[in-house]
């Protein structure tokens, strides 16, 4: 086996120091807060009982793909419902947000979706009326989600508390359910990441390297 290159030695020597009891043993997504997140889910909320039904027709195709329906049925400006929802919304675990909003309900829907975009996560708004009706709404509703899911790229926290950002290393054979190690061990150019279901190892190399 070969050796590994001094610049790989170099990022072994840092995330080994750099490992925080708290996260070493996660796989998750460091949101613009600092705040980590263990899932990256999309929300469709709904903003008033009338937009109910087509938020849900939304989120159907994809209950097993992390796409959650949240929402707040009244038609009255409610102080409360709105802290609940820019909290659920701007929530680590909340990757993007898909606003539906039927059009006439006085939920102040524009402020919600100003919170969650100045969280840095991608956020639409859907008005039913302003959309012609059910079926363009659901059908916009559902090409949003698609294009949006698994927008935030999986990075292993034990980088990025050395310092490191997506951009230094390129991330393959990342297993589904993988757990972040923080044992890290040197190949040649490559670092397994040891973890997961199987304890199948992820890869990272570092950019430029061989």
């Amino acid at each position: 086996m070969s050796s590994a290159t001094p610049g790989v030695d170099a990022m072994l020597d840092a995330a080994r120091a750099a490992v925080r009891p708290d996260v070493a043993g996660m796989r998750g997504y460091t949101r613009a807060d600092g705040r980590v997140g263990i899932r990256d889910y999309i929300l469709v909320a709904y903003l008033v009982e009338c937009a109910h039904h087509v938020a849900r027709r939304i989120v159907d195709p994809y209950t097993d793909r992390g796409v959650q329906l949240i929402g707040f049925p009244g038609c009255y400006p409610s102080g409360y419902a709105h802290r609940v929802l820019e909290a659920m919304c701007t929530h680590p675990n909340a990757g993007a947000v898909l606003l539906v909003s039927l059009g006439c309900e006085e939920f102040r829907r524009s402020a919600l979706r100003e919170t969650v975009r100045a969280s840095g996560r991608p956020v639409e708004m859907l008005v039913i009326q302003g959309c012609g009706g059910t079926a363009p709404t659901i059908e916009r509703g559902r090409r949003w989600v698609t294009a949006n899911a698994g927008v935030n790229t999986f990075f292993p926290l034990v980088l990025r508390n050395a310092g490191m950002q997506e951009s230094d290393v390129n991330l393959t054979n990342v297993p589904d359910g993988a757990l972040v190690s923080s044992y890290l061990q040197g190949a040649g150019g490559a670092v397994a990441i040891l973890g997961g279901l199987d304890d199948k190892p992820a890869e990272i190399k570092a950019n430029g390297g061989e």
